[in-house]
């Protein structure tokens, strides 16, 4: 039987990893763009663990930066002319600032 300590420990776990995985407003739509989204729990297996198997371009951004929502019609025909070159994704650092941080990205 789970004490009161680990089954709180749990919920606070489950919490934080709900907060870090959570797809809040991305500028891309998840269905429609050829753009993906990328988070916390995709990003290691979609870019790092495939670097021998292609080239991943990644825009790091902010939704909530004028100079992001600018270059989302850019990024989306890029990704529109390269699909099936590139793996094209995206990571709005104000939802998943932790792996942002991790990528040295500001």
């Amino acid at each position: 039987m789970k004490s009161a300590f680990q089954s709180l420990a749990t919920v606070a776990f489950l919490g934080s990893l709900q907060a870090e995985t959570a797809q809040a407003d991305s500028m891309y739509n998840a269905i429609k763009s050829e753009v993906s989204i990328y988070n916390a729990i995709n990003f290691p297996k979609q870019v790092l663990n495939n670097r021998e198997k292609g080239i991943s371009i990644v825009q790091f951004y902010k939704g909530s930066e004028e100079a992001s929502k600018r270059d989302k019609g850019q990024y989306e025909k890029f990704s529109i002319e390269n699909k099936g070159m590139f793996r094209i994704g995206s990571v709005n650092c104000e939802d998943f600032g932790k792996l942002c941080d991790k990528e040295s990205v500001s």
